[in-house]
C-alpha cells in the first residue's frame, strides 16, 4: 500500500449560492482549458479552478 497522495484539479461554477463541481481533470493546464470553455458559454456565472485530493 502505497502513501502517494493524489490530486485533481476541478472546474467550478457558482450557482444558487454554492460552488458546484462541473468537471475533474488530470492536470492544471486542463482545467484552464476547460475553465475557459465555460467562461466563454456561461457569461454571468463564475468560475474557478481547485485542486482537490483524490
Amino acid at each position: 500500500m502505497s502513501n502517494e497522495i493524489s490530486y485533481e484539479w476541478e472546474v467550478q461554477g457558482f450557482y444558487a449560492g454554492y460552488w458546484e463541481c462541473l468537471t475533474t481533470e488530470d492536470t492544471k493546464d486542463e482545467a484552464v482549458f476547460q475553465k475557459q470553455c465555460y467562461d466563454e458559454n456561461e457569461c454571468g456565472v463564475p468560475h474557478r479552478i481547485k485542486r482537490v485530493r483524490v
